[in-house]
């Protein structure tokens, strides 16, 4: 038995109850993330796409659902965003995952996530940063500054204004997630690789650290978590194994003759050697660093491999 879920079932009050947050506080009218679920009292026709939501009654659908007949569904949510209605299913399937192929050196791909070039390939292929946010960032600040010149809240045009400004930012979103959908999917398509090598970075500690503004906004506009939640469950489905290495292997130091360059900086896009003097496009070098690293792992019999963080002195 498999169990797939479109929405991932969270419960903030088992959360509050391990004391891992706060008491959960009912959602105001204003917040723009309005939702709730339905465990039972729902009824689903895929086949004619409706359906059914207690007090509604029957409602038609629109959207792509690949729901096999014979599922077991387990709740449903409806949300609302920028005026739309969206419904997210949660069911359980007898499907069996897809076997995967026993890895190999020359059919794994190491990819190498960063600002400027998005990810590089240990093929030598780059994908470069589309930039999203900058593409609307113009529209953004002249939306946000005729929202600031309204100071009543409760009135008709700042509610109009509002939406204008949220469907900006749900386009920047939207753009975002096509972009990467298209390019992990191209990723686990390829049929000349079956394994998959990414590093397993914490976005939150990187920005958190990162004292200016405009390279956290550039890390977040890049979409690294996205990336990796994409190609870890597509991975899954299309039979391919995926292997992190920890966020601390020297992967854009350590050149091929085994000598770590520590005086490297992040200024540096290229790297010469201190010992063998061969250089390096570092983008690559780190890319192909981390298929290595991937590849013992599997090897050495570990796996899917996460190093924690070391402790703050």
């Amino acid at each position: 038995m498999s169990e797939r879920c479109l929405f991932p079932s969270t419960s903030t009050f088992s959360h509050f109850f391990k004391k891992n947050n706060k008491f959960p506080r009912f959602k105001s009218k204003n917040n723009p993330k309005q939702s709730y679920r339905l465990p039972q009292g729902f009824k689903i026709n895929i086949k004619n796409k409706y359906i059914s939501i207690p007090k509604l009654g029957w409602i038609k659908f629109r959207g792509k659902f690949n729901i096999p007949q014979d599922v077991e569904f387990r709740n449903i949510t409806i949300s609302k965003d920028c005026d739309k209605y969206f419904v997210l299913i949660c069911y359980k399937t007898n499907e069996k995952p897809k076997e995967k192929e026993i890895p190999e050196l020359d059919k794994t791909l190491g990819i190498d996530l960063g600002i400027k070039t998005l990810a590089t390939f240990s093929d030598g292929t780059k994908i470069d940063n589309p930039k999203h946010l900058k593409q609307y960032e113009n529209k953004l600040i002249k939306e946000q500054q005729k929202l600031s010149k309204k100071p009543n809240k409760d009135s008709k045009n700042y509610q109009k204004q509002k939406k204008i400004v949220n469907k900006t930012h749900k386009k920047v979103s939207n753009t975002r997630k096509d972009f990467l959908h298209k390019l992990t999917t191209s990723i686990v398509e390829n049929q000349d690789y079956s394994s998959v090598v990414i590093e397993d970075l914490s976005v939150n500690n990187i920005i958190m650290q990162d004292n200016q503004s405009n390279i956290s906004k550039a890390i977040g506009d890049v979409g690294l978590r996205i990336f990796r939640q994409m190609i870890e469950y597509k991975s899954e489905d299309k039979g391919k194994n995926l292997f992190v290495i920890g966020r601390f292997e020297p992967s854009s130091k350590l050149c091929v003759c085994g000598v770590k360059n520590n005086e490297l900086t992040l200024n540096d896009r290229e790297l010469v050697c201190s010992n063998c003097g061969v250089k390096h496009d570092r983008d690559i070098l780190a890319a192909n660093n981390i298929k290595t690293f991937g590849f013992r792992k599997y090897e050495s019999g570990q796996g899917f491999v996460t190093i924690e963080e070391p402790p703050q002195l």
